[in-house]
């Protein structure tokens, strides 16, 4: 499907989008399986930072529910091996001044 396509090619521009957030959300809970990890494939490496971003945040959390085990695996280690880590469970996120990607 073309426009799938598309939407797996802009995840990181749509993932932070106030409206943008609720199609990726979509492609997760009726696409593929594969659509699904490739779009927790593409947040890896900013996975703190989306975390921190009000509607990448959904995403994010819906992807440990969708994507499969080994790339939650992945998104784990990621996010426990961030110097930002320990800041995650100990304050207000609109005290860190992270940007978007």
């Amino acid at each position: 499907m073309r426009l799938v396509q598309k939407i797996l090619a802009n995840v990181n521009i749509l993932i932070c989008d106030p409206f943008g957030n609720y199609v990726i959300q979509y492609v997760m809970e009726h696409g593929s399986q594969e659509e699904s990890n490739a779009i927790a494939m593409s947040t890896l490496g900013h996975l703190v930072s989306l975390m921190c971003q009000k509607f990448s945040s959904n995403v994010i959390e819906k992807l440990f529910t969708v994507a499969d085990e080994a790339i939650c695996s992945q998104m784990v280690h990621e996010t426990v091996q961030d110097p930002l880590f320990p800041s995650l469970l100990h304050h207000n996120v609109g005290d860190w001044g992270i940007v978007d990607m």
